[in-house]
């Protein structure tokens, strides 16, 4: 009995309890929810405190569904997620008070078309995904596109998103019908939103901000864009829009991401009007872009290439980039125009596969080898020659000014060869690393008919040069005399030949441990034209590396060459000790060791004459002249060598003897003869004196007066 008060006096008072806070508190009664199905097979839930349903799923076997405003007193706010889930729907009614449309709530159904009340102004993800016979999209309360909202209509044609501010990712992507977008409010386009919609011509967003990744990749039919706040372009935004013909973006735009156009093939004219920097490959392959027109502010990430491949690009801010002259040797020399020096700094100095560019440097290549050697020098002496140009206007980076070794300027082709154009260190000298100077000199060599390739460690790059069938390492960037191992030999002018035509062990040994065992590199994806031609093995090639050049005081010419046809004395020994004794004694006096050390000064003489030895000693004058009456005749000579005196001798008949001559120059390598009918059929002569006194007598040559 004591028990049965005591649980009568508990439950009284928890009643009591509860009713006490539930009066102060004024918490409601809790809500009931319940399910239903109509009899159209219409899926429901309820909530009896809202006095809201939710359309959760469709049973019936109408292809035509119309959702009513309410069911059994509660107001239909709501298709929920998979509501519609693959049903062979062709049509659905949505009544007004509907304000939601669940994730994948139509995904893949029959719709024909569709409209939605103003209340719904969010369209959910996936909610009608793969709807492929949803042929026309009129939205004008939506704000806002969940993440695939209507991926996969493919028979979409015509959409109509007035007040969308947000594009969710593949919102629309595949709908390979759509022709047109507008987008007047909109504010951010999604990844993917419009991928692959190929039949896509012309898409207007003057307020987007910001475009995702893919989000217009694969249009290949889109031919303009409309922008006007632009800010950032994603990844691969417009990759493949290959009918894309001309793109502006505007002051705002601050990044133009990855691959953001590469493959628009039909792009011809790009306009870049504010502090853009362009990522790796934004406008690769753009085979048709002819002209750019780009601001001072925007650049290319130092360390990628943004124009790779244009092959058509000639103009760059209204100008066409490169021009050419006739020197005084009447060599073609190449030029890029001044005015676009901060566009080519910025953004082609980092790129390959550009026309100008390409055609820069093969011109210029063409120019070296024509200016730097000579059809009478072996393969040897033009090698040295254009490794002499490369260490003479190029120097290494030295990291100023935030700069660094891997920057792509100092990885491209073009790296030696567009520095040296923009004088990065003075007038005429360039700036670059391992890298760029083993492109330049591969691509020097092959205009010379040289066969070469490219080596390397994991640290360093250098090349392998083939000579009269055998093959040897040079290393153009250690021979540097700035940037090689001996950064303090002090004269910062002089061109060594420690790492010139080298075997592979003796470079091993100049290279130490650290650039052991090169590691053929006979291709990459930067290539130059003229950067393939080698197309043979480089290991079997490296196997025969195994003499370095008969080249023991390290000249960058054979020992005792004295005639410089590339032969060793011991197997041209009549020739060049002709050579030697025949004038290079007479014209330095002194041993024959000591001459072979002054051999780099017989070569700088011939290369002045565009002679060989032999050639310049049977041509070096003097030559009979015919001139008018009245004006000058020149006689000269042009032999070379020390403290070397002059003495002209005309022949005088009176007296059947040689005379020296009265005329000006007369004591000098070249004479001037005032030619008048008397002097017809003169004769001149010069005798030349060498620093001891020893003398050389020319041939003989006559005037003729007309």
């Amino acid at each position: 009995m004591k028990h049965s008060k005591l649980i009568k006096w508990l439950t009284a008072a928890a009643f009591s309890l509860c009713t006490a806070t539930a009066l102060s508190a004024g918490i409601p009664a809790a809500a009931a929810t319940g399910t239903g199905t109509t009899s159209s097979g219409l899926a429901y839930t309820y909530d009896t405190v809202t006095q809201e349903a939710t359309i959760t799923g469709y049973s019936g076997a109408s292809n035509n569904v119309t959702i009513p405003s309410s069911i059994n007193g509660y107001t239909v706010t709501k298709i929920g997620d998979k509501a519609f889930f693959r049903k062979a729907v062709s049509t659905v009614s949505i009544p007004q008070t509907v304000t939601s449309i669940g994730k994948r709530a139509f995904l893949r159904t029959s719709l024909q078309s569709l409209s939605l009340p103003s209340g719904v102004t969010t369209v959910s993800e996936a909610a009608f995904y793969g709807c492929s016979k949803l042929t026309t999209l009129s939205l004008p309360y939506v704000t806002s596109l969940g993440n695939g909202a209507f991926q996969e209509c493919r028979n979409l044609t015509s959409v109509s998103l007035p007040n969308v501010v947000s594009i969710g990712n593949n919102a629309l992507d595949n709908c390979v019908l759509l022709t047109s977008i507008s987008l007047p409010k909109a504010t951010s386009i999604g990844s993917g939103a419009f991928y692959e919609c190929t039949a896509l011509t012309t898409a207007s967003m003057p307020k987007v901000k910001t475009i995702g990744n893919n989000a217009f990749a694969m249009c290949s039919g889109l031919t303009s864009i409309e922008t006007a706040q632009l800010q950032t372009i994603s990844d691969q935004a417009f990759l493949n829009c290959s009918s894309l013909y001309d793109v502006t973006l505007p002051v705002s735009t601050t990044l133009v991401g990855k691959n953001a156009f590469s493959g628009c093939t039909g792009l011809t004219h790009l306009q870049i009007n504010g502090p853009a920097m362009l990522k790796q490959n934004a406008f690769n392959g753009c085979t048709s872009l002819t002209s750019v027109q780009l601001s001072d502010s925007s650049y290319t990430d130092r360390f990628y290439s943004a124009f790779n491949y244009c092959t058509s690009l000639t103009t760059v801010n209204g100008v066409y980039v490169l021009s050419s002259y006739k020197d005084s040797t009447y060599n073609w020399y190449p030029v890029l125009n001044a005015s676009v020096t901060t566009a080519i700094r910025n953004h082609f100095s980092r790129s390959y596969r550009v026309y100008f560019v390409d055609e820069y440097c093969s011109m210029l290549c063409d120019y070296i080898v024509a200016t730097e050697t000579d059809s009478w020098m072996n393969d040897a002496l033009k090698a040295r020659q254009l490794h002499d140009w490369i260490v003479r206007h190029c120097e290494y980076e030295d990291g100023n000014d935030g700069e660094d070794a891997m920057d792509c300027e100092n990885q491209v082709p073009s790296s030696v060869f567009l520095s040296y154009a923009l004088n990065v260190r003075g007038t005429g000298v360039g700036e670059s690393v391992c890298a760029g100077y083993a492109k330049a000199y591969s691509m020097l060599l092959s205009k010379a008919g040289i066969e070469s390739f490219r080596v390397g460690s994991p640290t360093h790059m250098w090349n392998v040069v083939n000579i009269n069938g055998y093959y040897y390492q040079v290393d153009v960037t250690w021979d540097d005399p700035i940037t090689g191992d001996d950064n303090t030999h002090g004269d910062p002018y002089s061109t060594r030949y420690t790492h010139f035509l080298k075997s592979c062990a003796d470079m091993d040994d100049l290279h130490g441990p650290a650039h052991a065992d090169p590691i053929p590199k006979t291709s990459d994806n930067h290539q130059h034209p003229l950067l393939g031609n080698f197309t043979g093995s480089a290991a079997e090639c490296l196997a025969q590396c195994v003499q370095s050049y008969w080249d023991n005081n390290h000249d960058g010419i054979i020992d005792y060459d004295f005639d410089l046809d590339g032969i060793r004395i011991e197997l041209d020994m009549a020739d060049d000790l002709n050579a030697y004794n025949g004038f290079l004694s007479f014209a330095y006096c002194t041993t024959m060791n000591a001459v072979n050390n002054r051999l780099d000064e017989v070569l700088y003489h011939l290369h002045e004459q565009h002679k060989g030895f032999w050639n310049f000693l049977n041509t070096c004058g003097p030559f009979d002249r015919i001139v008018p009456a009245g004006t000058d005749a020149y006689f000269s000579v042009s032999l070379f060598g020390d403290n070397l005196t002059y003495q002209w001798q005309y022949y005088d008949t009176a007296s059947g003897t040689w005379k020296n001559a009265p005329f000006a120059g007369a004591q000098t390598a070249e004479m001037t003869v005032p030619a008048t009918a008397e002097r017809y059929g003169m004769q001149f002569g010069c005798i030349v004196y060498n620093k001891n006194g020893v003398a050389v007598y020319s041939s003989i040559a006559t005037l003729y007066v007309t």
